[in-house]
């Protein structure tokens, strides 16, 4: 999982993140007191490296943390991570 870019952002951003293997991938947005504002992916995806554009325009400004949850078919956890953008209006 790579840093979004730009950072700060106002109000699309580009999350990228590469998978050595693929999975049921899960990409989710949270806001600063750890609440789930929406999920952008949830669906397999195959190896290789992604990129998705995302649109905060419902959102207020402030911090919020983007996760990725990568698991088997099989629901054994392949990878996760989380990091940091900042939404400026």
């Amino acid at each position: 999982l790579a840093q979004n870019y730009p950072n700060p952002f106002n109000p699309v951003t580009t999350i990228s993140f590469s998978l050595l293997q693929g999975g049921i991938t899960d990409i989710s947005i949270y806001d600063i007191s750890g609440r789930k504002v929406e999920s952008i992916l949830n669906r397999t995806i195959n190896s290789g490296n992604h990129h998705i554009k995302y649109n905060a325009s419902n959102l207020p400004s402030g911090m919020y943390f983007y996760s990725i949850l990568v698991s088997s078919k099989g629901g054994k956890t392949l990878f996760s991570s989380t990091k940091k953008m900042i939404l400026m209006k």
